[in-house]
């Protein structure tokens, strides 16, 4: 998915749209990425600027028994050439439960 976004910014100069990548824009459509501790992965394009949200299932270790957790990795300054920053959505989660190449500290 940083790849596509990467090369979808490399020919456009700017960040791509949910539609320029394949992706619905709806809410409710994700990419349809899941697995044992993963909800879903979805991009979310608002204003020029895109991000890849990673909803993390009840089951996780990083989300309690009554919510899920959301990493959200967006593009340093906007573009994927300077690196990728994750953050957690909210302030619930640990950061240094973070990948260690992306947490920005």
């Amino acid at each position: 998915m940083r790849a596509d976004i990467a090369e979808q910014y490399s020919l456009r100069g700017s960040m791509p749209t949910a539609a320029q990548l394949g992706i619905g824009e709806d809410e409710e459509d994700n990419l349809g990425i899941e697995g044992r501790y993963v909800d879903s992965v979805d991009y979310a394009y608002d204003d020029g600027s895109g991000q890849i949200e990673v909803v993390f299932g009840t089951d996780s270790a990083l989300s309690d028994s009554d919510s899920s957790a959301q990493m959200n990795i967006a593009p340093v300054s906007n573009n994927p050439g300077n690196g990728w920053i994750c953050e957690w959505e909210g302030d619930s989660t640990n950061v240094s439960w973070l990948p260690a190449g992306c947490r920005g500290d």
